[in-house]
């Protein structure tokens, strides 16, 4: 027989003076940062590999567009500051 490792569900026990309200949160919130509700919605239909490599690299592509947007702006602040200093020494 085969050792098989023996997966837990998420738990969430009680806490002294805790409202019932607090840990069906606490409970929501351990849920969906484990990743299960992203999971179970990619397995609800299948996604043929060309189509899962083309959003993954449209997802990439968005990202390198806003890291560049970011980038750009960060060096306009600076630019924007260099220019303001020089025209202070000037004065």
């Amino acid at each position: 027989m085969k050792n098989y490792k023996k997966e837990e569900g998420i738990v969430v026990f009680h806490q002294s003076g805790e409202t019932t309200e607090s840990l069906i949160r606490r409970f929501k919130k351990k849920y969906s940062k484990s990743g299960i509700p992203k999971e179970v919605r990619d397995r609800m239909q299948y996604l043929k590999p060309s189509v899962a490599k083309r959003i993954k690299q449209e997802a990439a592509r968005r990202l390198r567009k806003r890291e560049e947007e970011k980038r750009l702006k960060k060096m306009y602040r600076l630019l924007k500051d260099k220019r303001k200093q020089y025209e202070d020494e000037e004065e």
